[in-house]
């Protein structure tokens, strides 16, 4: 009789245990008082600046959210670590992050080769990432459930490219050059080509440099030989700053097209008077610009982080990430699972941001934004030259 009633209280003791876990923890991550969010970014690398920024944003967001009495009674919680912006120790990092913090999703994971080898786990582990900080088309073609991209891809920035070209520009018949990075070029440059059979044309000349290349002198001249005009750029802002400063040395002054992977205040500062009368395109505002979505980014780190550094980075990738997410988790509702996170965020059209056109998701849609404007530069400022041109 002893042993039975010993059993039995072993057994009682056992099931309030399980009910007491299951009743305060549905969905990993998630408490009566918390949601836990994970994120990769560089902040100890070589695009440190713009990961931290990133991290910087996202934590003000969230005070600003928690101080409003969180998402559904809930609180943001948010875990990083760094990846060096090396892929397989951002790989290291995620799982390190699923398996000993325990997150509920990700938000604005960064790099894209550092995303790229993220999506096997994220897809296996089925854990929302939203906002990737990364323009590669593999985001969002073919849809992954799990994976919500804001900024337009660079298949799409190749697409918009030519169409500024031929339908902004007025160039009826452009021989058309292309200087691109090893890992940035061949991306842009499946857009181009897609879209430059719409116009019966052609790129004329292609060069290609690494990415860690420094020297830039023989890549211009196999360009001014080939006589294109205009000459498309596809590289960091250092990288195109270095290109612009060597056709004044050869004499040489072609229209110039700059990809948005460059679009960034420091190609002002690093191009000169080299850069002047280039055009360059935008595939998100400027943090100095004035909409009111972008003011709202430049007022909420004012009184949330107001010793952190702004950066165009951090505010499509780290504040407007955190814009959806919250929303999504809004409309999730208080039981909050993973799955109906994913249901949610597919609910949400045309979501106005200021700093993209409208991004849309659906079921199997995940495009995001899709579209870009074109600036010139103009001394010291970035000069708008169109409105924005949605391209699909």
């Amino acid at each position: 009789m002893k042993v039975t009633k010993t059993k039995f209280i072993i057994l009682f003791v056992l099931l309030t245990i399980v009910c007491s876990i299951g009743l305060g923890r549905a969905e990993v991550g998630i408490t009566d008082r918390s949601i836990k969010v994970g994120t990769v970014v560089d902040t100890t690398g070589p695009l440190a600046f713009f990961g931290s920024t990133i991290k910087a944003a996202i934590e003000a967001y969230f005070k600003m959210v928690n101080g409003q009495g969180g998402i559904h009674g809930r609180r943001l919680e948010l875990v990083q670590e760094s990846d060096n912006y090396e892929p397989a120790r951002s790989v290291a990092a995620l799982k390190k992050i699923i398996t000993r913090d325990e997150v509920f999703c990700f938000i604005a994971n960064m790099g894209t080769g550092s995303v790229m080898a993220q999506v096997p786990i994220i897809e296996e582990e089925k854990i929302p990432l939203i906002g990737p900080v990364t323009s590669g088309p593999f985001v969002k073609e073919p849809p992954k459930r799990y994976i919500f991209p804001t900024i337009s891809t660079y298949d799409i920035h190749g697409m918009s490219m030519i169409d500024f070209i031929f339908n902004h520009l007025k160039k009826s018949h452009p021989k058309i050059g292309l200087i691109g990075s090893e890992s940035l070029g061949p991306l842009v440059e499946a857009g181009m080509e897609k879209e430059i059979t719409k116009f019966k044309s052609s790129i004329e000349a292609k060069v290609r440099f690494a990415d860690k290349e420094v020297d830039f002198s023989s890549h211009v001249i196999k360009l001014q030989k080939a006589n294109v005009d205009p000459v498309v750029i596809v590289g960091i802002y250092g990288q195109t700053a270095k290109i612009l400063s060597e056709m004044p040395k050869l004499g040489w002054k072609p229209t110039v097209v700059i990809n948005a992977s460059a679009a960034d205040p420091k190609l002002l500062e690093l191009s000169g008077i080299a850069g002047e009368g280039a055009f360059v395109q935008m595939a998100f505002a400027m943090y100095t610009d004035d909409p009111p979505g972008v003011r709202e980014y430049r007022e909420l780190m004012a009184k949330y982080a107001p010793d952190a550094k702004l950066s165009n980075f951090a505010m499509w990738g780290g504040f407007i990430s955190a814009k959806l997410l919250t929303e999504g988790l809004r409309r999730a509702g208080k039981d909050v699972t993973r799955e109906k996170l994913v249901e949610a965020m597919e609910t949400i059209s045309d979501f106005k941001t200021d700093v993209f056109p409208p991004i849309s998701y659906g079921p199997k849609v995940r495009a995001g934004a899709s579209g870009a404007y074109y600036a010139e530069i103009e001394g010291d400022r970035f000069k708008k030259f169109t409105d924005w041109i949605i391209v699909k």
